[in-house]
């Protein structure tokens, strides 16, 4: 078993860093981006921007500068609350296509909206009065091919004060890299069933259903953090084929208690949910049974493969729930473990495919790294490359200035500098910090 495990997986890495690797990448017409938030405006105007714009087949691409964003609620628009009040709306939508919204480290770069700090009695205890799935979202993205990276939305809706959405996906074909996903319930619902999104890395945080709805989407490498004890990761609908798939994941937890207390997941409809984890880095445990039941749903299936801790011993999965009953008295039988040949049949490359040939992983790759990067007579130079949309300067580790051509005049202040590339979509990869010469 730890033979096939270690076939697998060591071909799904080196699948994944020869897209980056490969020296065939297309040529990319050297430009700029559109809009950087806060020199041009701020994040709400930018995605305005982004919205308005005539010509919506071209790429609009969006920076974000580091600095923690807050939305203010609309002073126009509001929403209606539980408690049959008006409050200022707190929702952000993204409505074109073919955008990208490129952050400059998710550590350091946030968008948060603004919701209601007063609360009202709710079913299970105070709760927002606007809570509820598409009432209180920060971002809403409706387009396609659009994508987002390096950067983390948070809802401002307090913990245990009900449903609130950091990023609400009605789109297709979006890519999310290294995106950070803050909220308690509901933090990210995918509201398409016959869609396809793909994340690679990032962090995914919340407690109660925090990954839920349709379609097919591929966790690559990403940490789903458990932010208090009990709870479920996902609550998955419907889907096309793999419904939520995750590969190479970890469940981390922001309190010690959480070890075994919550389940990967329950269904959120009857017999079309799927949601397969395969070789899950386990820092806290799920609770013996894995699985939970949801308003009378049942799976197509849940399913594992490659279960362990962060220590790599193998999870014990001889507990896990195999039978859902309802009231009706109707049994749902489940097999919740997938079989080596299971894993081998889905290829992380290939799983979104689709009659439109969709290859994620590699539009989410990153240029290549800047090359011979050095500081002569006042100057940054490096070495050309036709692979690369342009490059973001960093002055002292932080963005300073972007350029389309391989040299930009520095300050003589002492500080260092350094070079990160931009991929087709907007996306900057790794820094490669320049050498003095004489």
């Amino acid at each position: 078993m730890k033979n096939i495990l270690t076939a697998i997986f060591g071909l799904m890495i080196l699948t994944g860093n020869a897209y980056a690797q490969k020296s065939s990448l297309p040529k990319v017409k050297k430009c700029l981006y559109d809009f950087v938030v806060p020199d041009n405006g701020d994040f709400k105007a930018a995605i305005t921007a982004a919205n308005n714009r005539k010509d919506t087949a071209k790429r609009f691409r969006i920076f974000v500068r580091q600095g923690n964003y807050v939305i203010p609620a609309s002073t126009t628009a509001t929403i209606t609350g539980m408690d049959n009040k008006e409050y200022p709306d707190p929702r952000t939508d993204l409505t074109a296509s073919n955008v990208s919204v490129i952050g400059e480290n998710m550590e350091t770069t946030s968008v948060k909206n603004t919701c209601p700090e007063v609360t009202i009695d709710g079913k299970w205890g105070p709760a927002c009065p606007i809570e509820g799935l598409r009432k209180a979202y920060t971002l809403h993205n409706c387009g396609t091919d659009n994508y987002f990276q390096d950067i983390k939305f948070i809802n401002g809706m307090k913990d245990r004060t009900g449903r609130g959405e950091a990023y609400e996906e009605s789109g297709d074909r979006t890519v999310c890299k290294n995106v950070g996903l803050w909220g308690y319930q509901d933090t990210y619902c995918s509201n398409r069933d016959s869609a396809r999104y793909y994340f690679e890395g990032g962090v995914i945080r919340g407690r109660t259903d925090y990954v839920c709805g349709k379609g097919d989407i591929l966790f690559n490498g990403v940490e789903f953090r458990q932010c208090e004890k009990g709870g479920y990761i996902t609550a998955p609908s419907r889907s096309v084929k793999y419904g939520y798939l995750m590969y190479n994941c970890s469940v981390t937890g922001e309190t010690p208690d959480i070890d075994g207390t919550y389940t990967l997941g329950r269904p959120w409809g009857k017999g079309t949910p799927i949601n397969l984890w395969i070789n899950t880095k386990f820092h806290v445990r799920p609770s013996a049974i894995g699985w939970a039941e949801m308003s009378g749903g049942w799976p197509a299936r849940f399913a594992e493969y490659g279960s362990h801790d962060n220590q790599g011993a193998t999870t014990d999965l001889s507990e896990r729930k195999t039978i859902w009953k309802h009231k009706d008295g109707d049994a749902h039988d489940n097999n919740p473990r997938l079989s080596a040949e299971e894993v081998a049949a889905i290829k992380p490359e290939t799983a979104l495919l689709g009659k439109d040939n969709w290859r994620p992983m590699e539009i989410a790759a990153d240029a290549p790294m800047a090359n011979n990067v050095r500081i002569k007579k006042g100057w940054i130079l490096w070495e050309n490359n036709d692979n690369t949309l342009c490059w973001a300067v960093c002055k002292n580790g932080i963005v300073w200035r972007f350029t389309t051509t391989p040299k930009v005049k520095i300050d003589d202040d002492g500080s260092t500098y350094s070079v990160r590339a931009a991929n087709e979509r907007g996306g900057l990869g790794r820094e490669v910090k320049a050498l003095k010469q004489n």
